[in-house]
């Protein structure tokens, strides 16, 4: 019986598409959470 090639967890082929959006997701996390205590800040003063 021959057996399948199974990917191994941590090849490049499962790794690229979240190096690719890791940028993105926290610049996005960044921005929302910034405006957020930005506009927390400045309805306090």
């Amino acid at each position: 019986m021959p057996q399948s090639k199974a990917n191994p967890p941590f090849s490049l082929e499962t790794l690229l598409p979240k190096i690719v959006l890791a940028p993105t997701t926290v610049a996005m996390v960044v921005c929302m959470y910034g405006f957020m205590l930005w506009t927390g800040a400045l309805s306090l003063t």
